[in-house]
C-alpha cells in the first residue's frame, strides 16, 4: 500500500474499487479537494477518473502517472494506481474530539 500526503488530503493505493461507483470526473484537472478558507484546489493536472462510492467515499483511478497540485503545496507525482481519497483529520485532546483538517 502506497500513501500520499497532500496538505490535508491522504491518498491510499487500494486492489480495486467497491461495486456500484459513480464517475465524477473523467478527464485532466478532477478536483480532489477545495480549500475551505482559500478557494485553492487540489487538482490532477493530466487524465484520471474520479468515482464516488454509493457510501460516500472518494476514488482516484489513473491509468498513467499524474500530478497532483496544489496552490500553496509542493506538486507531487502520483503513480497509475487507484487511490482512496480522505481529508486528514487531527485530535483535540482539550475538546477531546478528533475534526477534519481545514487547508
Amino acid at each position: 500500500m502506497i500513501h500520499y500526503q497532500h496538505g490535508d488530503l491522504l491518498l491510499s493505493t487500494v486492489e480495486g474499487l467497491p461495486a456500484g461507483c459513480t464517475v465524477i470526473h473523467d478527464g485532466p484537472g478532477a478536483v480532489l479537494a477545495e480549500g475551505e478558507l482559500t478557494g485553492h484546489a487540489h487538482r490532477v493536472k493530466q487524465s484520471g477518473t474520479l468515482l464516488r462510492a454509493i457510501d460516500g467515499t472518494v476514488y482516484l483511478k489513473l491509468d498513467a502517472p499524474a500530478d497532483l497540485t496544489h496552490e500553496e503545496h509542493k506538486t507531487i507525482h502520483l503513480v497509475p494506481a487507484i487511490y482512496e481519497v480522505k481529508r486528514v483529520q487531527e485530535y483535540d485532546y482539550l475538546a477531546m474530539q478528533a475534526r477534519t483538517v481545514a487547508d
